[in-house]
C-alpha cells in the first residue's frame, strides 16, 4: 500500500467508508448476470434523458462480503460478467479517471460499483450507457478500493442519449457522486468552469445533498429560479467555479 497522507487515504476510501455507514454493499460474481433486473424509466428530466439501471441484490451482497467480509481473496484472479450502468470519476487526488461499471440492490439508496482498468480510451461509451464488462478480478494498490477488473471487454447494452457535461454526477450512484464531490471540493482550481450535473436532494435554499443522507455530501449553487420545496428530487446543472455551481438549472427528477 502506498505512503499518502491521512487526508488523502481518507479520501481514497470513500467508497468503502461510506458504504459501511449506510449499508451499502456491491459485488464480484462469477455468475454472469444472476438475478439482474433492467429499468428503463429512471433519470428523466428536461436536462437529461432516461438512462438505464440495473438491479442486483445479488451484487450488493457480494461486494459487502468481499470488501467487508474480507473475502476478495476468493475472487481474485477469476474472470466474471458485470452489466451496469457506465460512469467515469475525476480522481486528482492521484491524476487519473476512473471508470466504472455500477448499479443498486433491492433499494435505491444501496449501490454498488465496481472499477474498470480501462488501457485504450478512444471508444469507450457514453456515462450513463448500459454496459455490459466482462475481464478479470485482479487486486491492486492503484485501485480505488483495492481491486478492479483488469482488460475489460465493454459491451453497450443501451446507449445513452441524455446532456454531455464535463463532470456528468447526475449518471452516477450516490456513492461515487460523494467521491467526486470530495475530488472537486479539493481541487477546486482543477474543476474550473466545467460544466457539471449533480443528482440529490434539495436540502435547503442553494444547496443540494446525497438523496438519502444529507450528511453524506452537499454541494452549493446559486440560482436565481424559483426551487422547488426542500426535500425535493431535483437535478441541478451548470458551471463549476469557486467551489459552487453557477448559472445553475434546478429540474426536479426520480433518478433513484
Amino acid at each position: 500500500m502506498k505512503k499518502i497522507t491521512a487526508l488523502i487515504l481518507a479520501c481514497l476510501m470513500l467508497l468503502i467508508s461510506f458504504a459501511a455507514c449506510s449499508g451499502e454493499k456491491s459485488g464480484t460474481n462469477d455468475r454472469p448476470d444472476a438475478d439482474t433486473q433492467y429499468s428503463d424509466n429512471k433519470g428523466q428530466s428536461a436536462q437529461n434523458s432516461v438512462f438505464p439501471t440495473v438491479d442486483n441484490e445479488e451484487e450488493y451482497e457480494l461486494y459487502h462480503e468481499i470488501f467487508f467480509d474480507k473475502k476478495g481473496g476468493d475472487y481474485e484472479n477469476k474472470e466474471a460478467e458485470k452489466t451496469g450502468t457506465f460512469a467515469t470519476l475525476y480522481d486528482e487526488f492521484n491524476k487519473v479517471k476512473r471508470y466504472y461499471v455500477w448499479g443498486y440492490g433491492d433499494d435505491k439508496d444501496s449501490d454498488w460499483q465496481w472499477e474498470l482498468k480501462v488501457g485504450d480510451t478512444s471508444n469507450l461509451p457514453k456515462n450513463g450507457s448500459l454496459v455490459s464488462v466482462t475481464g478479470t478480478f485482479e487486486k491492486s494498490e492503484d485501485a480505488l478500493d483495492g481491486y478492479w477488473f483488469t482488460e475489460p471487454e465493454i459491451t453497450v447494452k443501451t446507449a445513452y442519449e441524455g446532456k454531455t457535461y464535463d463532470i456528468d454526477m447526475s449518471v452516477m450512484s450516490a456513492t461515487l457522486e460523494r467521491v467526486q464531490i470530495a475530488n472537486i471540493q479539493s481541487f477546486k482550481e482543477e474543476f474550473e468552469d466545467k460544466s457539471v450535473a449533480v443528482y440529490g436532494r434539495l436540502a435547503s435554499e442553494n444547496l443540494i445533498a446525497h438523496p438519502y443522507n444529507e450528511e453524506s455530501w452537499q454541494q452549493h449553487f446559486f440560482t436565481d429560479e424559483k426551487l422547488p420545496k426542500e426535500g425535493t428530487m431535483v437535478l441541478v446543472t451548470g458551471v463549476f467555479s469557486e467551489g459552487v455551481i453557477k448559472e445553475a438549472v434546478v429540474t426536479e427528477a426520480s433518478q433513484y
